[in-house]
């Protein structure tokens, strides 16, 4: 039986894959996959054969929708590499959110849908990428597979096997990619590792996860901030929506304070309230437009095209965020800083908006490591709890 996306003989996909793995429900095309993929951060990418981009090491241990794309070429492994540290990268750029959802709704489909969008990829990439690209692998991952072998003769080398597909980890089941998570990976020595003590009772956190569960967000937040939230379209069944929210586990580029980061999206209708009463700033909107005032004497900010806001009140964080989250925020060790210096605001939420009335707006929240570790583990229910 032919795959989606595959030939009779199994060669690469065609332009009949254009809609190969449509699902009507979340607007998944392969098309539309293979378009991100390739314009997006793939198009910014510079030659670095010195060390290439984040998580390139640990992309390369892991065992899940990575290694289906490893598996049909370097090039649209690498791809992928690039789209999901730019869908979670705190700079952000135009088109961003396209790929915060184009990651969970990839890791929901089936191995045939993932392998037809890295063909397609592998395709549509012009012969100067993939020799920068080469360039890298050999410089990076070759490499280190040659110090591998010479230090650890007795281990056995990582190789691809061209005839087979990588076995995905046990613990990843279809639920786990649809929520965005992906199991615990082997990181490199090169890496931060942030994850809690070996013997904790809390299961070590993935990354990234994205849309969180909407009736854990519910027992979480306080009841003007759940009913804030966006939803998103669940993307494994019709008519079911998950609470725009998503979780990082990683230094950010501007600080190596930042253990775990919470994004929440935000409905357009509430930004206004959220501005005003946690950061002191009023928002108009004017023609589709959205401005910042500046003076009493009518002077305007519109964003181009956003604008980040800092200094969130502290006296606002409890009632706003709830017990259990406002804790976590506390926890984080830039907060600690800010608190010692008896500021009455902290630079640990912000918000960022958009001169588009329509976008929303995202407010972020640097959390303890332990703490954020735990609220993680609850809503997106990557594993049971105890």
């Amino acid at each position: 039986m032919t795959e989606v996306g595959e030939t009779d003989n199994g060669g690469s996909a065609s332009s009949s894959t254009d809609n190969a793995g449509a699902n009507s429900s979340t607007g998944f095309t392969v098309k539309w996959a293979t378009e991100l993929l390739v314009k997006g951060p793939l198009a910014q990418f510079k030659k670095d054969t010195a060390r290439g981009p984040k998580n390139l090491i640990a992309s390369w241990d892991s065992l899940a929708t990575d290694n289906v794309f490893l598996h049909e070429g370097e090039a649209p492994w690498f791809a992928l590499l690039l789209a999901r540290n730019g869908a979670i990268q705190s700079s952000h750029f135009a088109g961003q959110a396209e790929y915060r959802r184009l990651i969970p709704l990839l890791e929901a489909q089936p191995a045939s849908t993932q392998r037809a969008v890295a063909r397609e990829v592998a395709s549509a990439m012009s012969k100067e990428t993939r020799d920068k690209i080469e360039t890298l692998f050999k410089a990076r991952i070759h490499h280190r597979q040659d110090n591998d072998s010479q230090e650890r003769p007795n281990k056995r080398r990582r190789t691809i096997d061209h005839d087979s597909i990588p076995t995905p980890a046990p613990s990843t089941s279809q639920s786990d990619r649809a929520s965005g998570h992906q199991p615990p990976r082997q990181l490199s020595d090169s890496e931060p590792s942030w994850v809690p003590p070996i013997n904790s009772a809390v299961p070590l956190a993935p990354e990234m996860a994205f849309n969180a569960d909407l009736g854990m967000a519910s027992g979480l937040l306080p009841r003007r901030l759940f009913n804030a939230v966006a939803r998103n379209p669940d993307p494994t069944k019709a008519n079911s929506f998950s609470a725009a929210i998503w979780m990082s586990f990683r230094v950010t580029p501007f600080s190596e304070d930042y253990a775990c980061q919470m994004a929440i999206e935000i409905e357009q209708s509430e930004i206004s309230y959220y501005a005003r009463e946690w950061f002191g700033v009023q928002l108009h909107t004017k023609s589709g437009l959205r401005y910042i005032s500046a003076a009493e004497g009518g002077a305007m900010i519109l964003p181009q095209p956003k604008l980040i806001l800092q200094g969130c009140r502290i006296d606002a964080i409890a009632s706003g965020f709830g017990p259990e989250v406002s804790q976590a925020i506390m926890a984080s060790p830039g907060y600690a800083v800010e608190l010692g210096k008896h500021r009455d605001t902290t630079n640990t939420i912000s918000m960022e908006i958009s001169h588009r009335a329509e976008d929303r707006a995202i407010i972020y929240a640097s959390l303890g490591l332990w703490e954020g570790t735990t609220i993680e583990a609850s809503l997106f229910q990557w594993a049971t709890r105890q």
